[in-house]
């Protein structure tokens, strides 16, 4: 058969794949194309037709990405191939102070009391009892006892918890992180909540009293930088929590989104009659009432001048991360990430994504996470992914390897080298537990070097979950929130 052409097609995510270009073959029997990149971030597909003349007619057979979709060598297909990515992206530059450095991921209320622990726990208790009753925050003075709710028959959490860790206890194991390494802390949420947990927000602005105060969290930062360590906040604003100043389901005076139609808060939230509560919720759950990112009022508020980004960082946080990115729009995260630059030139915006965040779709739109506006890095759980099935035996190096060499091929270098590789986190079970459930704990404990060995070795910023390197246990939350074994 013969040679007749050699196409080259190439198509943005709005396009269809009707843009091919015929390829010239050069002096050493090879074929090649000069095509112009697009002026803006997007993403790229491209795969190649090849057209031999044959008896009955001419035959085109396709060349594109594998059916892993993981670059390299790809497959021959008969129609429809499936296409290479090339992502196009505005250079943005990531924190020199991040990108060298390890990050360590703190619970706070499970880190270190301090002396004034047990007063702060009651007082908060005895303040969310004055502004709802179906729910309740608990004492709990074994430090060791295993983290847990209590629910009722619905599943609601009617008791929470209380170990009395708090932000000046962080601040007394300064020294201890620095003996680690460690040079920057990710902390879980520290406003003001119901919950123990803190993703359900009763005020952006205060420190939940449980952990302590405004005064204490600028205090840890000032301590902290002093000793090289800079504090990453957890951004919660894809929800807040029913009781909150905003929503206020149980709020006395009728003020609120939920009881006042004239609230300056109502349209910030998804009323919905379909709704078995009367309004639309993250993932179902009654307690965190959505929040409508779009609107003027809730963008002032987090991202304004004297929004929750501003104010944190005058306290002295370096950098953000943004709980549930996906269910942020990408207008917002760039707003978000432009305040971040304002208050700090060097401060740093990761993002909550489980999967490639460089072709991610959620709720049906492309995503622009690293487009150059948007995200410095994202939590790894792809590479946390790859190494527990590799560790576990369900895939061997080399298709380790290609799954590694597929984020390299499709995340901008900086963002590539920005990820945040966690092996333990508090949505996933104890990584010491995850190894034992087949095996002794001595081999656990192997296998969990071996994990931590390529986390601190790979490209990207290990992050090491509290407790983990003391061997900490547990399954998944609560259990996975217990308290730092000290000894």
């Amino acid at each position: 058969c013969d040679l007749r052409s050699v196409m080259f097609g190439m198509w943005q995510d709005e396009e269809g794949r009707d843009s091919w270009q015929e390829m010239e073959e050069t002096s050493d029997g090879r074929y090649s194309v000069t095509v112009r990149m697009p002026d803006t971030g997007t993403l790229i597909w491209y795969a190649f037709a090849v057209t031999f003349g044959a008896e009955g007619g001419n035959r085109t057979i396709y060349y594109g990405n594998n059916a892993e979709r993981l670059g390299g060598t790809g497959c021959i297909y008969n129609a429809d191939p499936v296409p290479y990515q090339i992502t196009v992206y505005k250079k943005a530059d990531v924190p020199e102070w991040y990108k060298d450095g390890i990050i360590y991921q703190i619970f706070p209320g499970r880190f270190a009391r301090d002396n004034d622990w047990e007063k702060r726990c009651r007082d908060s208790a005895d303040a969310l009892a004055e502004r709802r009753s179906d729910t309740k925050r608990v004492i709990e003075y074994d430090w060791n006892k295993e983290a847990y709710y209590v629910k009722n028959d619905e599943g609601e959490v009617t008791e929470w918890p209380l170990y009395g860790g708090s932000l000046r206890g962080i601040e007394e194991k300064l020294d201890y992180l620095r003996s680690l390494g460690v040079t920057g802390i990710y902390l879980n949420p520290v406003v003001e909540s119901a919950s123990n947990h803190h993703y359900d927000t009763y005020d952006y602005m205060k420190v939940d009293p449980s952990l302590g105060t405004n005064e204490d969290f600028e205090h840890l930062a000032e301590t902290a930088k002093s000793r090289g360590i800079k504090i990453i906040l957890d951004g919660v604003f894809s929800h807040t929590g029913r009781d909150s100043i905003y929503f206020g389901k149980y709020s006395s005076d009728g003020s609120g989104a939920y009881n006042d139609p004239d609230s300056p808060y109502r349209s910030w939230y998804k009323f919905d009659e379909s709704e078995a509560c009367g309004y639309k919720s993250w993932w179902g759950v009654e307690d965190l009432p959505e929040v409508d990112e779009e609107q003027a009022g809730f963008r002032e508020l987090i991202n304004g001048e004297d929004g929750v980004i501003a104010n944190w960082m005058k306290m002295g946080a370096s950098g953000w991360r943004l709980d549930v990115a996906d269910e942020l729009p990408d207008s917002f995260i760039s707003e978000l990430r432009e305040r971040v630059r304002k208050c700090d030139p060097d401060g740093l915006l990761i993002g909550e994504v489980w999967e490639d965040a460089s072709n991610k779709i959620s709720y049906g739109e492309r995503r622009r996470y690293f487009m150059g506006d948007e995200l410095d890095g994202t939590m790894n759980y792809p590479l946390r992914t790859m190494l527990l099935d590799y560790i576990n035996y369900t895939i061997g190096s080399g298709m380790a390897g290609r799954k590694l060499e597929s984020l390299r091929e499709n995340y901008p270098e900086e963002n590539f080298y920005a990820a945040l590789n966690l092996i333990g986190s508090h949505d996933r079970e104890r990584i010491i537990t995850s190894m034992a459930a087949a095996e002794d704990r001595p081999s656990a404990v192997r296998k969990v070097r071996l994990l931590s060995t390529l986390q601190y070795t790979l490209p990207g910023v290990p992050c090491l979950y509290y407790g983990d390197e003391a061997g900490l246990g547990g399954g998944a939350d609560p259990a996975n929130r217990s308290c730092f074994p000290w000894g």
